[in-house]
């Protein structure tokens, strides 16, 4: 398994720094604040793992009996979104310029102050691509405990709220943006303690074990999403940092919250019996799973 993550990680990378070299070049930067090669590099090295780490979890998931590969499943799910969504930002595509609340750079362009024709790129390739994988990176969570379904819905939905609330707000010139802002960090703040709370009780009335180990993903996790706000804060609503800083510190967040937190997850979840999770869907699996 790790033999082939190394493989595929060398093999993108070496295709990826062949592309990146013209990406910008074809496809030309938008607004004032863009995407410099630079960060189109960093883009493909993200976008090398991502796909690298899609590749390794299929083969794992065709590796498990057929009724045990819900949580690998929606692993390939996530991380090939991921893949899709780092190639478009790396080929400087997804985005849209949108006037900046906050002039901090080039303030040389404009002379009056009450016309702000300063733009800076808004990635919304990466809200799309969150809007996919967070649900995704909460069901990982979430079947793995007895909340009933009505429960995992609520927090699915307060989810995509939060995610097209920051889509709304970083797309809003005005300081209205921060409006949109506030509601979606009211709702990260319900699921966190959906997670926290009745998660835990939910995890724990299937083993004490499996409750030990929801926690501590469900902390790794909600440490990891909880700085999202603030790279937002700083790029898409403040406009303190620029395009690549953006993309640096967005890039590393996803890297640990999707690949990384998805390998330790899995593998914290392959300790605990699989039956215990009720996943079982038909006959056909039920057989699979007895035939393993």
């Amino acid at each position: 398994m790790i033999k082939t993550f190394a493989v595929c990680s060398l093999v993108l990378s070496a295709a990826t720094s062949l592309v990146a070299a013209s990406s910008l070049d074809v496809n030309p930067v938008v607004a004032d604040a863009d995407l410099t090669t630079k960060g189109s590099d960093f883009l493909w090295a993200i976008f090398a793992c991502m796909l690298a780490s899609a590749l390794g979890t299929t083969i794992w998931a065709m590796m498990l009996p057929v009724g045990k590969r819900a949580f690998h499943w929606i692993g390939v799910a996530l991380l090939f979104t991921a893949s899709i969504a780092y190639f478009s930002m790396a080929s400087d595509l997804g985005a849209t310029p949108v006037y900046v609340e906050f002039v901090r750079y080039k303030s040389d362009l404009f002379t009056d102050r009450s016309v702000n024709p300063y733009t800076r790129s808004i990635w919304y390739a990466r809200y799309i691509d969150w809007t996919i994988t967070t649900p995704l990176l909460l069901m990982e969570l979430l079947l793995a405990t007895g909340l009933p379904l009505s429960e995992i819905m609520i927090i699915i939905f307060m989810d995509l709220f939060m995610i097209i609330g920051g889509l709304i707000g970083a797309l809003v010139p005005s300081v209205y943006k921060w409006g949109y802002f506030t509601g979606a960090c009211i709702a990260q703040f319900f699921i966190a303690y959906q997670l926290l709370f009745p998660g835990r009780k939910a995890a724990n009335a299937i083993s004490s074990h499996n409750g030990h180990q929801y926690m501590v993903n469900t902390i790794i996790l909600l440490v990891l999403w909880f700085l999202y706000p603030v790279a937002w804060g700083l790029a898409d609503g403040g406009n303190v940092i620029s395009t690549d800083g953006e993309m640096i510190f967005y890039g590393i967040l996803d890297l640990l919250a999707k690949p990384v937190f998805l390998f330790v997850h899995l593998f914290t979840l392959s300790a605990i019996p699989y039956e215990q999770f009720q996943l079982q869907s038909g006959h056909f699996s039920v057989g699979a799973t007895k035939a393993a």
